[in-house]
């Protein structure tokens, strides 16, 4: 059943809310800014940005989640309207240094210190936006870890960079009792760990190192993945590792067990993430990190690969064969706090090629208008079912409650089951949830098969009474649609007699779908897991009518379909004979 939003908690929250921000803060940086003797201890760098983005900065020309900005070579981006708040919040965590580290540090290097330095001039004292913990938590990390590429130079503004790090690592320390719990309670940890080992600071290395590690034994799940089942999360958190790993050799030091337990749970999981296109899968927030990327901090992680097929604590399913790669989400909705971001995404798969995405999610940018979060979020904007257009789950929407929660989910997916056979001539996969049965009485099973060579994948969704309940209502029906949402790069048309599409890869790979009867249409979707502006695409979308009191096993409450690969010319007049038969 689904869990909801404990309602005697909320006065308690309200509480805390108000005296963390409606009252006046008091805590203010340290007046102290010039840091004259270098830092104990630099991390290694690991390239984690994009070039071509570098060398449009270079240029003076910004570009945040499909929004723009030209302000010229000797520009900056401090002193004028941003577009956007998602646009002011990537300007003020530094992530851009990443990008100008990646165009390299003969070219980067210096636009990297001019852009710090008029920072420091405009914002280095104290702005209550630009000084918040989540922007102040990033930008800690993002000048670590860039330092010794871009920053460490002995030209008249190093002791004041030194020394405005100093700071900004010094008013971290004053607020972290307001980070909030989850994903940003641990990066500040580790920003507050990279800082005081830099700085020398023992007392400060001490006991952030030791909070982090009490934070890692709680969200690194025992398979790798971070408990709010975002992909994106685990690599985060596994590049802030890797650079506290680096300073703590670089003073003789090294990882406490927590920290390598940690590291090595994270590299596998990232792999396991991986799609076929060597690109992150969209799940949970996540969306298409380079490939580049993830291989880096595998390879800096020293953790050998290992193949692993599902995640039994993060809750996720992946079949492989040949190439072909299809990853279902099989988990419930993560605990409280973990849950802010988390999508009500039950049964939801993506399906990937070495020649590109098939199938996606309609995936997730934190660079995208905020206008666009919760929408990404809902159950429609996932490859799954969804009764009536109603997402399977509740988020926390609007008002005074979102304030005090964040984007929370009100009521969450739970009863979610997998199991999964590997056998002679492919893998079979069933899971159910129970996230629509309080407002239907339906549960919704989805079984699959993938044959041995990848190239014939089965599925079956089914609505039900569960055994021992009672239908919510007799006699009743709820309109429910099947949504396979198509990657941008993938040609979709629909066969003639409607029952079926072809889809081409951008490489010319065809793909034959298939249903088994129901009305199958071809319509506009929207992608955001390239991190640009939201991006057209289409999604196949079968529709039928549940019975509310059936079993499962009739036509109006059962749905086959099927992905075909189109191997060769030759082959396609008998795949289209046997498409037609392949359900049965």
């Amino acid at each position: 059943m689904s869990r909801r939003l404990p309602l005697i908690s909320t006065l308690g929250r309200t509480l805390v809310y108000a005296a963390g921000h409606i009252m006046p803060q008091m805590a203010r940086p340290a007046s102290r800014l010039l840091r004259k003797e270098p830092f104990a201890a630099a991390p290694v760098y690991i390239p984690q940005g994009r070039r071509q983005r570098g060398e449009a900065i270079i240029r003076g020309d910004y570009s945040v989640g499909g929004q723009r900005i030209e302000i010229g070579v000797h520009g900056d981006p401090w002193t004028i309207p941003l577009p956007s708040l998602g646009f002011a919040k990537r300007i003020h965590d530094f992530s851009w240094l990443y990008d100008l580290a990646a165009a390299g540090a003969p070219s980067g290097g210096p636009k990297a210190r001019e852009l710090v330095a008029r920072w420091m001039a405009t914002y280095g004292k104290y702005n209550s936006f630009s000084w918040g913990s989540d922007l102040l938590t990033g930008r800690i990390i993002a000048i670590a870890a860039c330092w010794s590429h871009l920053l460490d130079t002995d030209d008249d503004g190093a002791a004041a960079r030194r020394g405005s790090f100093a700071r900004q690592v010094g008013y971290l320390r004053k607020i972290r009792g307001r980070v909030p719990r989850g994903l940003p309670e641990l990066l500040s940890a580790g920003a507050l760990s990279l800082g005081g080992v830099m700085l020398a600071d023992k007392t400060l290395m001490d006991k952030s190192l030791d909070h982090l590690d009490d934070l890692l034994d709680v969200q690194i799940l025992g398979d790798g993945g971070h408990i709010s089942r975002n992909p994106r999360a685990a690599q985060q958190c596994l590049h802030m590792l890797l650079l506290i790993e680096s300073v703590l050799k670089a003073r003789k030091d090294a990882p406490s067990r927590p920290m390598r337990r940690a590291m090595d749970r994270l590299a596998p999981a990232l792999d396991f993430f991986t799609s076929a296109d060597g690109n992150m899968a969209g799940f949970n927030g996540s969306g298409e990190t380079p490939r580049r990327h993830l291989r880096e901090l595998a390879k800096r992680s020293g953790v050998k690969a290992r193949t692993f097929s599902y995640m039994p604590h993060s809750g996720y399913q992946r079949l492989e064969r040949r190439g072909t790669v299809f990853i279902m989400d099989t988990g419930e909705s993560p605990p409280r706090p973990y849950d802010r971001q988390a999508h009500l995404a039950a049964l939801a798969f993506e399906l990937s090629r070495p020649g590109g995405r098939l199938i996606v999610n309609c995936g997730f940018s934190e660079l995208q208008p905020e206008s666009w979060h919760a929408a990404m979020r809902e159950t429609a904007a996932h490859s799954t079912l969804v009764i009536d257009n109603c997402s399977a789950g509740q988020l926390v929407s609007g008002g005074l409650i979102e304030k005090i929660y964040g984007p929370a989910i009100r009521v969450g997916i739970e009863g979610v089951s997998a199991s999964r056979k590997e056998q002679a001539g492919g893998i079979w996969l069933e899971a159910g949830h129970d996230g629509y049965v309080d407002s239907t009485g339906l549960a919704h099973s989805r079984r699959i098969y993938m044959d041995d060579d990848g190239i014939d994948i089965r599925g079956e969704d089914s609505l039900y009474v569960p055994v021992g309940e009672s239908p919510k209502v007799m006699g009743a029906t709820y309109p429910y649609a099947i949504r396979f949402h198509i990657h941008p790069d993938v040609r979709a048309s629909l066969s003639r007699d409607g029952s079926g599409a072809i889809l081409i890869l951008k490489n010319g790979e065809g793909w034959k779908f298939k249903t088994s009867g129901q009305a199958l249409t071809l319509e506009k979707s929207v992608y955001l897991g390239r991190g640009a502006q939201p991006e057209r695409c289409q999604q196949l979308i079968i529709s039928a009518n549940a019975l509310s009191d059936n079993d499962g096993q009739d036509r109006s409450n059962r749905v086959l379909w099927t992905f075909r690969r189109i191997e060769d010319e030759g082959q396609k007049n008998a795949d289209q004979a046997a498409a037609d038969d392949v359900l049965e």
